[in-house]
């Protein structure tokens, strides 16, 4: 008999860790030479609940990640889990285990869902665990939690002074960025930071310009501690640099004449693509090991130039920047069923099958078991009619493609005259690629144009992306939703190649991507059962 397993771990006003361990049906126990051995599972599991993941938001192939979320119901109608009301769960682990009751434990059940716990809520006679899945946990972290202290002392420090940075966070730098505008630290001394490195691993920074109203400055010497930053005046119209454990700070040897921009990179070109600067961050303010991550050495594979974030807004969370940068290719990043990562994005799917669906597996085909979704599936990116309503779903013929980003944009009111040769740069806060294909306008009168954003630096990078959307979204795509049993789709995950052996349209000549998967594990009352969602 098929059962399904929750394990949630807590900590006891006490503050020792303790794991709550249920099944539903019988109660369970594994075996003496089981991890953990003679251990219990009470049969109190009345819903494993119900659970949605996708790759970005329900039904698109663009755009912000979705957390998943979902509930799992527990019987306390005798009141004995009423001892456990005032235990820590939020932030705590629960896992969902499933497969057969004689099954070998661990190893003969299949992870369906691993996350954490928001809270239990404790009713008359239910206990509800609210739960979200890895994305909700890390992505809702902060970026930063170093601010400044407003601890300057006229010209001794770089902590800001009460009245201007204190309370603010400090800037980080990742990658290569154009024209930002640094905090000033200490306007005794005009030391500006362009980059904090408390919590993230960030590279050497390389300070490319520095200009004063659009007006590069002169390079001046780089320092080799901070105290030597703080304690050597620059000569008139350079800045001096020091890079160290501390961050990467200028310091300018005159009064500017109003807003200083810096273009600054950090680390190298290798160290600088979306995947390796995504794992950065999960490594990082994220806290996740970097041996659950996996995809990176792919994902630059497909997407190898350089990208830059400056990152200089309070509270910004990860998932904020993460979902920026990996805009850039049309990346995701996946928790699996049973936890870790997975970095990679959106391509057209081709290979072998990592599953196969027959029309018999489908429940209800006949009536709603499939579901050929209209809506497009570009979400925020996609063109609207004139009815203010996302379009249906048509082959693309043009994209243009934002890149090469000015953080800080100057009109010619903002440009010294020495420096009006930068204006058409300046002035614009993107440059940007474009490229059609007629053909495809020819056949569909209707087809769409799609503007992308991306944090590209290089042009060659945003050419060789837009050619790829292009190429991938210039063809009929459809969306699909379909329902299997739970059984049927326990071997399916985010991102897999699916093949339909159902005889309509072209669906037996194309393979399918997995880009959203709800598990309705049912209950008492109602069957276990998937939902998938697939493009292709």
């Amino acid at each position: 008999m098929n059962i399904f397993l929750v394990e949630i771990t807590a900590i006891s006003p006490a503050g020792s860790l303790v794991t709550l361990r249920y099944s539903s049906g019988a109660a369970y126990m594994t075996q003496p030479s089981e991890t953990p051995p003679n251990t219990a599972y009470e049969a109190r599991l009345l819903s494993a609940g119900n659970y949605e993941r996708h790759a970005w938001q329900r039904d698109t192939t663009r755009g912000a990640a979705q957390i998943g979320y979902g509930t799992v119901e527990i019987d306390n109608s005798d009141g004995r889990l009423d001892q456990y009301r005032d235990y820590g769960f939020d932030g705590q682990s629960l896992t969902i285990r499933f497969g057969d009751s004689a099954a070998a434990y661990p190893s003969g059940f299949t992870t369906l869902f691993s996350g954490t716990v928001e809270a239990l809520v404790f009713g008359w006679r239910t206990v509800t665990a609210l739960v979200r899945d890895m994305l909700g946990e890390t992505f809702q972290l902060p970026i930063q939690a170093v601010t400044y202290g407003g601890s300057n002392s006229g010209a001794v420090g770089v902590d800001g002074l009460p009245t201007d940075l204190q309370g603010k966070y400090k800037p980080i730098l990742l990658g290569q960025v154009l024209n930002i505008s640094p905090p000033c630290v200490n306007t005794s001394t005009l030391i500006y930071q362009i980059t904090d490195r408390t919590n993230i691993a960030i590279g050497a920074v390389s300070i490319a310009k520095v200009y004063d109203k659009g007006v590069a400055l002169t390079a001046g010497t780089v320092q080799t501690s901070l105290a030597l930053l703080i304690s050597t005046s620059p000569t008139a119209g350079t800045y001096n640099v020091y890079d160290g454990p501390e961050g990467c700070f200028i310091r300018l040897g005159s009064t500017p004449q109003a807003n200083v921009t810096v273009d600054a990179s950090e680390g190298t070109t290798a160290s600088n693509t979306v995947a390796q600067i995504v794992s950065r961050i999960l490594t990082g303010p994220g806290g996740q090991p970097a041996a659950s991550i996996a995809g990176a050495a792919n994902l630059d594979r497909l997407s190898s130039g350089p990208v830059g974030i400056w990152i200089d807004t309070g509270g910004a969370q990860l998932g904020d920047v993460i979902n920026q940068v990996l805009m850039c290719c049309n990346g995701y990043l996946i928790d699996s069923r049973a936890g870790g990562w997975a970095l990679g994005a959106l391509q057209a799917p081709t290979g072998t099958a990592n599953a196969t669906i027959s029309a018999y597996q489908i429940k209800d085909a006949s009536g709603n078991g499939i579901n050929v979704i209209t809506a497009n599936d570009l979400g925020s990116d996609a063109p609207t009619t004139s009815s203010n309503t996302p379009a249906v779903t048509l082959p693309l013929y043009r994209v243009i493609m934002n890149y090469s980003l000015n953080n800080t944009v100057q009109t010619e009111a903002d440009i010294a005259g020495a420096g009006l040769s930068r204006l058409g740069f300046t002035k614009q806060q993107y440059r940007q690629v474009d490229v059609s294909n007629p053909a495809i306008k020819a056949i569909h009168a209707l087809s769409p144009m799609v503007t992308f954003t991306s944090l590209f630096l290089n042009q060659a990078d945003a050419l060789a992306e837009a050619n790829r959307q292009l190429s991938m979204r210039s063809v009929h795509r459809d969306v699909i939703e379909l329902v299997v049993d739970l059984t049927d789709g326990l071997a399916i995950d985010l991102m897999m190649n699916v093949q339909l052996a159902i005889p309509r349209f072209d669906w037996l000549s194309k393979l399918f991507v997995v880009i959203g998967i709800v598990d309705d594990l049912g209950s008492t009352k109602n069957p276990a059962k998937t939902t998938l969602i697939l493009w292709g």
